[in-house]
């Protein structure tokens, strides 16, 4: 005897186990289909994972209702709070419109008021006008600047000056109309000299202008000579062991009646340069320099011939030396100056040179002719 088994599955029934019975032994078996099994127990997994994928959604289901739940009545907390500040902000709104129509009613008034202290200002300045001859007292050009400066600014203050003055005034006797007229007629001559002063003023600035303009073309010539003068000078002292400079003195860049040359010249090593002075040097150092400043001026002007009389007097006997080889080498130069050295004395053995002439002068009650005279020639 068989007794088929069925399983109920959701798409259809199929065959699951067979119940055997056995004439022999009187029993019953169960037999069952290992590929129905099989199938049955992923059926059986399938819907317990299905049963509990559908209890995780309803979790979660009630996890959101909770927290919208929760969001909803955060929410309206907040709006109930966002209601309170809106009123609180629009009451603040009203009273600061209430405040600015006051505030433009104030400023109103005010302009109002100010238009009218304007037009009394206007009337009180013609009353000024009138009283100063048109002469704004606060301007500097004014006669009356420095008494406007000395009045107070409290308006009490100048209240009570305005009362005492009216009170000197009621003191005072009749003023002699004469007396105004001539007052009046020293202040517009007194106009009139500053008016000159001015125009001269002005007229000054035009001729500084112009003088500057002079300057600027003619010291840099100056300046130039000068250094000319400055650099052969400064040679030719050093050529006899000495030192010297020449250099441009003045008071004021425009003071041209400050305007000169110093001299300054060092004959010893522990003495700094000194100024040419009299008081200073030796009549000899002094004719030193001057001999050295002669032939440095040469550089600077041509002229067709040039007379040095007795330039040797005072030096001694090496210093006269020195400035009479320097003569020579100076005057004997190609397209120099013809030199005329008058001197009573020379030294022996003095340096020559072919372009060089010595003329002796002879003097005295042994000379028969008035017209003897010696030329020798260098050798």
């Amino acid at each position: 005897m068989h007794l088929n088994l069925f399983r109920f599955d959701p798409y259809h029934v199929k065959l699951a186990a067979v119940i055997t019975s056995s004439k022999k032994s009187g029993s019953w078996r169960l037999t069952f289909d290992p590929i129905l099994e099989s199938d049955l127990k992923r059926n059986i997994a399938k819907c317990l994972n299905e049963l509990i994928r559908c209890q995780v959604g309803r979790v979660q289901a009630l996890s959101s209702l909770q927290k919208a739940a929760a969001s909803k009545a955060c929410s309206q907390a907040r709006l109930h709070v966002f209601n309170t500040e809106n009123e609180a902000l629009a009451n603040q709104i009203n009273t600061i419109f209430e405040n600015r129509k006051s505030a433009k009613d104030r400023v109103a008034a005010i302009k109002t008021k100010c238009e009218t202290i304007k037009g009394k200002l206007r009337k009180k300045e013609d009353e000024m006008a009138t009283l100063t001859n048109k002469s704004d007292p606060r301007k500097k050009n004014s006669v009356n600047y420095q008494f406007y400066c000395d009045l107070p600014d409290n308006y009490e203050e100048l209240k009570g000056l305005i009362n005492d003055y009216a009170a000197r005034l009621d003191c005072m006797e009749d003023v002699n109309s004469e007396i105004l007229s001539e007052h009046e007629n020293k202040l517009l001559e007194m106009k009139a000299i500053e008016r000159q002063i001015q125009g001269v003023l002005e007229g000054n600035e035009h001729y500084v202008e112009k003088i500057r303009t002079i300057y600027d073309s003619w010291f840099p010539t100056v300046d130039q000579v000068i250094g000319t003068i400055n650099k052969h000078f400064s040679d030719f002292m050093q050529s006899m062991g000495y030192v010297g400079e020449v250099r441009l003195t003045r008071k004021d860049t425009y003071d041209f009646d400050s305007f000169g040359i110093e001299i300054l010249v060092q004959y010893r090593q522990n003495v700094p340069l000194q100024a040419l002075n009299r008081h200073v040097q030796s009549g000899g150092e002094r004719a030193v320099a001057i001999a050295a400043f002669t032939l440095s001026m040469q550089h600077i002007s041509h002229v067709p011939f040039r007379c040095v009389d007795e330039i040797n007097q005072g030096m001694d006997a090496r210093n006269e030396r020195k400035i009479f080889d320097m003569l020579v080498d100076e005057t004997t130069k190609t397209g120099c100056s013809q030199y005329f050295f008058v001197t009573p004395k020379l030294l022996r053995n003095l340096k020559s040179h072919k372009r060089a002439s010595v003329h002796l002068v002879f003097n005295g009650r042994m000379i028969e002719s008035k017209d003897a005279f010696m030329f020798v020639m260098p050798s």
